[in-house]
């Protein structure tokens, strides 16, 4: 498996996880939603480490990247919210749902 298959794979499983969490009750949703953020920051980490610095020289995909790395800030500071609560109330599936997007 190459690089971008391993990507895409991650990609997959983690929509797999989010069609989950949408199911998903009490506690058993936190524990998907837990399995969902070790898969994400495992995710931008390998692009962060690996693709992106190898994107972001290349004039034509130079933007692209900066946006990507935007796209991870936002990605992580909802891990980071989401991560705190201890229901998943009204405002957490809502922040939930931003996320998969």
């Amino acid at each position: 498996m190459d690089a971008f298959e391993l990507l895409k794979t991650d990609h997959e499983k983690v929509a797999e996880l989010f069609d989950q969490l949408e199911t998903a009750t009490g506690k058993r949703k936190l524990d998907v939603f837990n399995r969902i953020k070790t898969e994400l920051e495992l995710h931008t980490h390998v692009e962060e480490k690996i693709f992106y610095p190898a994107l972001e020289k290349p004039e034509a995909t130079h933007d692209l990247t900066l946006e990507a790395y935007e796209e991870h800030n936002v990605v992580k500071a909802l891990l980071t919210e989401l991560s705190k609560a201890k229901t998943a109330n009204d405002e957490w599936q809502a922040k939930a749902k931003v996320l998969r997007e």
